[in-house]
């Protein structure tokens, strides 16, 4: 997926994300304005800083529910790929939005 996204923190060593609340404000603040039709179309990869080490169920809810308004469930798990620190935190965060 060509149209990568990577999310930033104001704390460079920031270790964890939670939030439902923070998870609305990253998408507004980070996500949102390049989620143009066409971007959308070819797919995009939202890639997380490697200090994350962990991100809560709530914050992906947060980043996540625009997203599945704008495009739907199918269109979020065929169009939107995720990247973290680890093949086990991807995991996790693949099956947060399921």
């Amino acid at each position: 997926m060509p149209n990568t996204i990577e999310l930033k923190f104001d704390n460079p060593n920031q270790l964890t994300l939670s939030g439902s609340k923070n998870g609305y404000k990253v998408y507004q603040e980070q996500l949102k304005k390049h989620l143009t039709p066409d971007a959308l179309k070819e797919g995009i990869t939202i890639k997380f800083p490697d200090s994350i080490i962990m991100i809560g169920s709530f914050f992906i809810d947060g980043l996540i529910a625009p997203l599945i308004e704008l495009i739907g469930s199918d269109g979020v798990h065929s169009k939107v790929n995720f990247k973290t620190s680890s093949e086990e935190l991807t995991k996790e965060v693949y099956s947060d939005i399921l």
